[in-house]
């Protein structure tokens, strides 16, 4: 856990697959959804049947990097987000 602030807490994830599938499906199992989570809501439900998601908050999951080797050419490749979560969360 790298924060809490007391009803949110911020976590470094450190997958080794692509599956955000069970990142989620692991943090719900250990008492921490994932906030914004649809999929695996906790804190907030699926929309009804025609409605449209709310898309007002999204869920907080981010890769800031990503690793691997090109499957056909052998080049390792790297990419790196700029991008951040908000905290503490809205």
């Amino acid at each position: 856990m790298l924060s809490n602030d007391g009803v949110h807490a911020h976590y470094r994830l450190t997958p080794h697959t692509g599956k955000t599938h069970q990142l989620r499906v692991h943090m719900l199992a250990l008492g921490a959804p994932l906030l914004g989570d649809s999929v695996y809501p906790v804190l907030q439900p699926e929309p009804a049947p025609g409605q449209a998601p709310d898309f007002s908050r999204p869920l907080q999951l981010l890769a800031r990097r990503l690793a691997f080797t090109d499957p056909i050419t052998g080049q390792a490749l790297v990419f790196e987000s700029q991008r951040r979560l908000v905290w503490p969360a809205a």
